[in-house]
This record gives structure tokens, C-alpha cells and sequence, in this order.
């Protein structure tokens, strides 16, 4: 079998994953609402700092913690909106599918892996032979990948 281009391979991982692109984002709301929750890490002492807090390399540890939250937080809510603008450009990329395309997309990406020989049953229930089957396949993730904006034509 031929190498598949880079685009190609990032554009069916992006279906394939579509799924769990909701879960993904429910877990890390929950780690961040851990880490809001978690003020001060175990086995750390805290007392009232007389004066403006440390910085550079003299920060206490709950002082270095706190840092070390914020960031976290901020990398993971960067993380939650990458993967929201993505199910939303998966979602756009779908709309604008045809019903024969977004149907194949949904049985095979979406619901195939449940399925015993998902290339088998699906091609039967399109009612479409085997070639044709993996020709419009390739031609779906070409479309789709072009609404992604991951294969620009060139000019």
C-alpha cells in the first residue's frame, strides 16, 4: 500500500476521533476544576506573608504551586478551545457533505468500528461494490479535508 500524504492522515485521525473530541473536553473541565479546587499542594506550609510575595527562585512552595496552577489552567483551557473549534469545524465540514457522503462518513468513521468487517457491512448496506466503496471513502476525506483546511489546492 502506498505512503498516505500527511494531510490525508490528519484529516481521518480528526474524523475517527470526532467522537471523543465531547469526552475530551468534559475531562479536562474536570481537571481544572481540580486544580481550582486543590489551593495548596499536601505537606506544604502555609503562613501569612508579611510584605510583597518572592520572586524569581526565592517563591515559598505554595507561592511556586499557585504559579504552576495558573499555568496548567491556562494550557488547559487553551486545550478546551482547540478542541471545541475543531468538533465545530468537523461539524461545518459535515453540513456540508451530501447525504450519501455523510452517511458513509458516519458508518464508517463514526459507527465502524463496532462493526465485525466494517468495510463489508457498510459497502452492503450503501448497496455499492468494493472499489466504489473505497473510491468515494477517498474522495470524502479529500472534500472534507479541503473544508478543513488541510489540503490547500494549489494555483
Amino acid at each position: 500500500m502506498a505512503k498516505r500524504e500527511p494531510w490525508y492522515s490528519r484529516t481521518e485521525a480528526k474524523l475517527y476521533n470526532y467522537l471523543g473530541i465531547s469526552t475530551a473536553i468534559v475531562n479536562l473541565r474536570a481537571q481544572i476544576m481540580l486544580l481550582q479546587a486543590n489551593m495548596v499542594p499536601p505537606k506544604a506550609k502555609t503562613y501569612n506573608r508579611i510584605g510583597p510575595p518572592s520572586t524569581g527562585e526565592r517563591a515559598t512552595a505554595p507561592e511556586r504551586y499557585k504559579m504552576d496552577r495558573n499555568q496548567k489552567i491556562k494550557r488547559l483551557e487553551a486545550k478546551i478551545a482547540i478542541k471545541e473549534a475543531e468538533k465545530l469545524a468537523i461539524d461545518a465540514a459535515m453540513e456540508r457533505l451530501g447525504s450519501e457522503e455523510k452517511d458513509l462518513v458516519e458508518k464508517w468513521f463514526f459507527q465502524g468500528w463496532k462493526l465485525s468487517r466494517p468495510d463489508m457491512q457498510i459497502w452492503t448496506m450503501l448497496k455499492i461494490c468494493r472499489s466504489e466503496f473505497f473510491y468515494r471513502k477517498d474522495e470524502v476525506v479529500i472534500k472534507v479535508a479541503k473544508f478543513l483546511g488541510e489540503l490547500v489546492e494549489e494555483e
